[in-house]
């Protein structure tokens, strides 16, 4: 009888704690949900403040000592030590804040402290030179769009400028959302560059600038230098049904081509290659900046499609591969029928 007593206590004093535990977790989750936005917030701070020295390793660069010499002969000379090869040096354009940045790969060595570097000042607002690792950056801020060429010569390199429509007959801009930046970034774009050469065509690519852009900032580039189209493309997954939606500037037209027609164009070619259940075209609102906004004609297309991101290399790799199709197909239907090669 003493033991089923003992037994009995022992169990009374599991269930009282069993409901302790149980009051004392209730009460920990609703803390945790009432601050629940705090709580995250604080690891968000954490995780940046952790990886903060790591970022700032990763893109670490040195001011370089150097003389500017100013004449007016619309180009950039940066003396080097020795010759660089042209495989060792790329460029981007930051265009939207009219920047041009030229990095000389495995470089530190090719220039020397307090060397004089030639520039224009009717031309730059601005140069830097920087050692980043092993490489040498060149930052030029310019007073306008310009066409550029440069050179390397044995003990120097040169950039020169020209007037943008003196080296290019038909300008155009292709603006994709920052989310879908980086579905185009690492794409071939040979047949597009080949269709561009064919025309004497430059196109300025949102995709290929390093800094964040806005519909804003990129419209009124495209106004500023009376581009000839303005071409915007994206991808929405997820949607109820795959279909295409393509937003024009209908208010603005030229004789034989306008925004209505790129817009007939884009659409198309984006069919060819999706084959969507359903079309649609429509003048942009004002929520759409990039094209309302827009002074020269402007299209923009979106692909909706059912089929959430799966995160799979070979699927995200087909739809990427799709979009560059698109637009390789829209600029052969819009060239042949509207523009002539050189």
């Amino acid at each position: 009888m003493v033991s089923h007593l003992g037994q009995d206590k022992l169990y009374r004093h599991a269930v009282i704690w069993t409901i302790i535990f149980a009051v004392v977790s209730c009460a920990v989750m609703v803390t945790f949900k009432m601050n629940e936005a705090y709580f995250d917030s604080y690891s968000v701070v954490l995780l940046q403040e952790d990886n903060a020295p790591q970022e700032q390793t990763s893109v670490a660069r040195y001011n370089m000592k150097v003389e500017l010499e100013d004449k007016a002969q619309s180009e950039l000379i940066l003396p080097l030590t020795q010759k660089l090869s042209a495989d060792h040096v790329t460029v981007r354009e930051d265009f939207v804040e009219e920047k041009l940045v030229v990095t000389m790969k495995g470089a530190a060595s090719c220039l020397g402290s307090g060397s004089l570097v030639t520039i224009d000042s009717n031309i730059l607002d601005a140069v830097g030179v920087y050692r980043q690792q092993e490489d040498i950056v060149l930052e030029m801020y310019c007073k306008d769009a310009y066409g550029y060429e440069l050179s390397l010569e044995e003990n120097q390199l040169v950039v020169s400028f020209v007037p943008l429509r003196s080296q290019y007959q038909i300008v155009s801009v292709i603006y994709v959302p920052l989310k879908d930046r980086e579905r185009l970034v690492n794409q071939d774009m040979q047949e597009l560059d080949k269709i561009a050469g064919a025309y004497g065509m430059k196109v300025y690519k949102t995709w290929q600038m390093q800094t964040e852009y806005s519909q804003q900032q990129v419209v009124d580039f495209a106004n500023q230098i009376h581009a000839d189209m303005l071409l915007g493309i994206g991808v929405e997954e997820g949607a109820g049904q795959d279909r295409i939606e393509t937003l024009c500037n209908a208010g603005y037209f030229i004789p034989d081509f306008g925004g209505v027609d790129l817009a007939a164009v884009m659409t198309d070619s984006m069919n060819r290659v999706y084959s969507a259940l359903e079309i649609q075209v429509m003048d942009a609102g004002e929520e759409y900046t990039l094209i309302h906004d827009a002074s020269v004609p402007a299209a923009m297309t979106f692909y909706y499609t059912k089929q959430a991101a799966t995160g799979r290399p070979e699927t995200e790799y087909d739809m990427n591969r799709k979009l560059i199709n698109a637009l390789t197909d829209m600029y052969k239907q819009v060239l042949s029928t509207y523009f002539t090669s050189e």
